[in-house]
């Protein structure tokens, strides 16, 4: 900022815009005196040809150029300063986290698991681990794995995965096996073409028991070995669970706001103007600035802005809330049920609980539930 003093202060304005320097914000603080914000090249440019009649002084400079100049003279900030940005880059150079993308959240967890074995993980120094013999060693230990990309966006390293379309196990009928249960079941029926039948109907079994068995020993004769063949039908259930709240709330604006900034650095935030005094509100962010983009770290300056709310409790309707759980329980148990599996039925058992209503769904189905294994296995 600069204050200058004199008169025909509009003269002195028009002159400076036709000498390139532009003023910003003028306004005038009295009748001979105004004051302005102007760049450290303009404020140059005037002092070479303002008039002698206009005395003009620099009030306190913002900017790099001023910033950097108040930097110099105090030398424990300038210092502090560099060692701050010299430990940023250093950080650069490790990795902070792993990101998995193509597979499941639980395959995820494991692949990032047997990464972190093989020496990449967060914290790990970016030149250590060989990207490509991680590569080459994971497809070849991963058959269901068909392609495979590792590479580093700023301080995250991104693994993507497309995975393999596996082919379906062939039945080698000339090989001896049995016929297990894959899962816990009570029979239905049973179809032997193959073998001798080790369950009947209305027996229940455990995953892995032994339904048709391809090893029949009679008494007195030899110990002949099948391949067992046919069909076990059983009756499976699927648990699938939803709960909510009997009270729903009501959330009115009051119409007062709290505006915050938070630095994001990875998953970690800080509050530069600390946390929101009110009791209930909603939040919404109104804009974030990233500092540093891919090269740097993940700094980001969050926005937020608080608003006030009066919360109220209205009881649910009884009937519109156990149709909304049982749907969206019974839904979760059909997700869990094999593609074309035969839905025999379902049951619902409620229960309430400190104010929360829990649906428990318990479906019904008929399917094939034997496998074969090999008997070298």
């Amino acid at each position: 900022m600069i204050q200058v003093e004199g008169l025909s202060l509009e003269r002195f304005v028009d002159e400076a815009g036709r000498r390139g320097v532009k003023l910003f914000g003028a306004r005038r603080v009295s009748y001979t005196a105004l004051s302005a914000g102007v760049t450290a090249r303009g404020f140059v440019n005037l002092l070479a040809w303002a008039p002698e009649r206009y005395n003009i002084t620099a009030g306190k400079g913002f900017g790099l150029p001023f910033l950097l100049r108040r930097l110099v003279k105090r030398k424990a900030i300038l210092i502090g300063l560099a060692a701050f940005i010299l430990a940023l880059i250093a950080a650069t150079q490790f990795v902070w986290g792993v990101e998995v993308e193509g597979v499941s959240f639980y395959e995820g967890e494991k692949i990032r698991a047997e990464l972190g074995s093989m020496g990449l993980k967060p914290w790990a120094y970016k030149g250590s681990p060989n990207l490509r013999k991680i590569i080459i060693d994971m497809l070849v230990a991963h058959d269901e794995i068909a392609w495979m990309d590792i590479h580093y966006s700023g301080v995250i390293a991104v693994v993507k995965i497309v995975p393999a379309i596996m082919p379906p196990a062939v039945y080698d009928e000339k090989r001896p096996c049995n016929i297990i249960a894959k899962k816990d079941a009570f029979v239905e029926s049973v179809i032997q073409l193959a073998g001798r039948a080790v369950v009947k109907e209305g027996d229940t079994v455990r995953a892995g028991d032994i339904l048709i068995s391809g090893v029949v020993a009679d008494e007195g004769k030899p110990v002949m070995l099948f391949a067992a063949k046919g069909k076990v039908i059983g009756a499976v259930w699927y648990k699938g669970e939803a709960q909510a709240p009997v009270y729903e709330q009501t959330r009115v604006k009051t119409g007062r706001t709290q505006a915050e900034r938070v630095v994001v650095i990875g998953a970690d935030t800080a509050s530069l103007d600390g946390p929101c005094r009110f009791a209930d509100y909603d939040t919404a962010v109104t804009n974030e600035y990233a500092l540093g983009g891919e090269l740097f770290l993940p700094v980001k300056v969050r926005l937020l802005l608080h608003s006030e709310v009066r919360v109220t409790l209205t009881p649910v309707p009884f009937g519109k809330l156990r149709a909304g759980l049982e749907e969206k329980a019974y839904y979760e148990a059909l997700g869990k049920a094999p593609e074309g599996a035969e839905i025999a039925g379902h049951r619902t058992i409620y229960s309430l609980e400190n104010d929360m209503m829990k649906a428990s769904v318990y479906l019904e189905t008929r399917e094939d539930i034997g496998r074969a294994v090999y008997l070298e296995e």
